[in-house]
């Protein structure tokens, strides 16, 4: 995502040069990007918490059954 992003910001061409509806179009589209990374980025780092909370659960289940009584 960070990729189609960085070459999305580097294929815009020079505001100069970009027609008042154009360049307000550009910015729509870095907004709407920019928001849509940060939600993606927030919801997964929810996601990794929460597997890693539930990796680290299961792992006790393991050790649990592997070595009871420890």
């Amino acid at each position: 995502m960070q990729e189609q992003n960085a070459k999305f910001f580097a294929d815009k061409p020079d505001e100069s040069t970009l027609s008042p509806e154009m360049k307000e179009h550009y910015e729509k589209f870095e907004r709407m990007i920019k928001e849509h990374t940060e939600k993606f980025n927030k919801k997964m780092h929810e996601h990794s918490e929460h597997f890693k909370h539930k990796f680290a659960e299961l792992l006790e289940q393991q050790k649990a059954a592997q070595y009871p009584g420890k």
